[in-house]
C-alpha cells in the first residue's frame, strides 16, 4: 500500500512539474512581449559582412500593442525614413512585415531582454548580425519631425 502511494505521489509530482515548465515557457514569452513594448534606440550593430567606409546609421523603433511598430531610420546624412509594420514574437523570436514602403518581411531575430538594464538584443540565428537597443522614454521630436 505504501509503495502504491509513493508511486502515485511521484506520478502526481511529475505531472505537476511538467505543467509548470510549460506554463513558465509561455510566461517567459509573454514577459518578453510585454517588456519590448515602448521605444528603443539602436546603440550598436555587429555584423560579419564587409563594409566600405564609415556610415552613421540611426534607428529608433517603437513597439506598440497590439503587435504594431513604427521604425525611424537614417543612413548617413539627411532625414529619417519612417516605416510602419506589424510584428510577432513567438518562442523568443521576433519577426515582422512592413506595412508601408516596400512591405518586406524581416527577421526572425532571437530576442533577449535585460529589463533591468533596459537592453534589447536582436540577433539573427545564423549569427551574422546582432543589434543592441537601449530603452528610451520616447522617440525624440528631432527624429519624428525630420521624416521624408
Amino acid at each position: 500500500m505504501i509503495k502504491r502511494l509513493f508511486i502515485f505521489a511521484a506520478a502526481v509530482m511529475m505531472i505537476g512539474l511538467s505543467g509548470c515548465r510549460k506554463h513558465n515557457e509561455v510566461d517567459e514569452n509573454e514577459l518578453l512581449k510585454a517588456g519590448i513594448q515602448g521605444c528603443w534606440e539602436l546603440t550598436s550593430v555587429t555584423t560579419k559582412s564587409v563594409s566600405v567606409g564609415k556610415v552613421t546609421v540611426d534607428v529608433y523603433i517603437e513597439f506598440l500593442a497590439p503587435d504594431t511598430m513604427t521604425l525611424y531610420q537614417k543612413i548617413g546624412e539627411g532625414r529619417y525614413t519612417m516605416f510602419t509594420g506589424i510584428y510577432t514574437l513567438a518562442e523568443k523570436q521576433l519577426s515582422g512585415t512592413y506595412t508601408s514602403g516596400n512591405k518586406k518581411t524581416w527577421g526572425p531575430y532571437d530576442a533577449t531582454l535585460d529589463d533591468e538594464a533596459g537592453i534589447l538584443t536582436l540577433a539573427l540565428p545564423e549569427k551574422t548580425e546582432k543589434d543592441v537597443y537601449k530603452k528610451i522614454e520616447s522617440i525624440p521630436d528631432l527624429v519624428t519631425s525630420n521624416v521624408y
